[in-house]
């Protein structure tokens, strides 16, 4: 990370920040430490008006595609790349008013199709995409700093003139290859996630069947060769999509992919609610 108060020597100083959830909150926070101008803007106007009181250096955008003219660098923390692209090119879209040359980076949760054919799109207004969506060995690694960054893209020099930024976001840089490569690790990591929180639930539902006590499996699988992020640390799994459209595209077999994604999508309608951990192991407990 570039010392606090000091310019990278890449010699960007003004940033956009788009996305203001509990990822992108933490993550923003530590632009301004490093030097950089921070404009942000998020769905909820207000998170982005008490990032702009409590940090430094940092102002709201107030809804103006203006207010990011100056900005050498976009980052996007959204939901997926639906609405990465609406940011940019909907009604009220920010890409008419960058300036020449400014990249975008996606931290967001995308498709790697959707981000080659959204990095053609930005090359026909002069602008540049990098993809860099997250991920974290542990829940709120975001505000330690302590999280990972995937990135893709055609441009070295592209890579090294976000890096800086990406650097002060994350702890963890690596550059996967070209454009859409960091979404398609992204998609990829969250699939072996998934696979283990389907085995998780089948083995949590047999073992009842066996009289086995679930928190008992649970504490002897975290001291063995069981562990797993899913018996340590489970979190939301909501990318399962992107990961069916890469391996369908390539021709890969999917394996279990194609019932997990019918068990996630099962339980979120029949419970309606997110698709979790525990929604799975709840819906694996029903069907048997």
């Amino acid at each position: 990370m570039p010392p606090n108060g000091q310019i990278a020597a890449d010699g960007v100083q003004h940033v956009g920040y788009i996305g203001l959830g509990n990822a992108g909150f933490s993550m923003a926070s530590n632009l301004p430490k490093a030097g950089y101008k921070l404009v942000v803007h998020d769905a909820d106007t207000a998170r982005a008006d008490r990032a702009a009181q409590e940090w430094k250096n940092t102002v709201a955008s107030q809804g103006k595609a203006d207010a990011f003219s100056e900005c050498e660098i976009i980052v996007t923390m959204l939901p997926h790349g639906k609405v990465v692209r609406e940011v940019l090119f909907g009604d009220n879209g920010i890409a008419k008013a960058l300036k020449s040359g400014t990249i975008v980076v996606d931290t967001s949760s995308s498709s790697p199709f959707d981000t080659v054919s959204l990095g053609k799109e930005l090359a026909e207004h002069s602008l540049q995409l990098v993809d860099a969506p997250i991920t974290q060995t542990y829940m709120r690694a975001t505000d330690a700093g302590e999280s990972t960054l995937m990135v893709g893209t055609d441009s070295e020099a592209a890579y090294e003139k976000v890096k800086p930024v990406l650097q002060t976001m994350a702890g963890y840089i690596f550059h996967m290859g070209k454009l859409g490569a960091g979404h398609a690790m992204k998609t990829l990591n969250n699939y072996i996630m998934a696979s283990s929180i389907i085995a998780l639930s089948d083995s949590l539902v047999t073992g009842q069947k066996f009289g086995l006590d679930p928190q008992k499996m649970i504490d002897c699988l975290n001291v063995g060769t069981g562990m797993s992020e899913a018996t340590i640390s489970p979190y939301m799994i909501n990318e399962l999509g992107c990961r069916g459209m890469l391996s369908h595209s390539r021709h890969v077999p999917a394996g279990r992919f194609d019932e997990a994604v019918q068990l996630w999508f099962w339980t979120s309608i029949a419970r309606k609610g997110p698709w979790n951990h525990k929604r799975v192991y709840g819906a694996q407990q029903i069907s048997d």
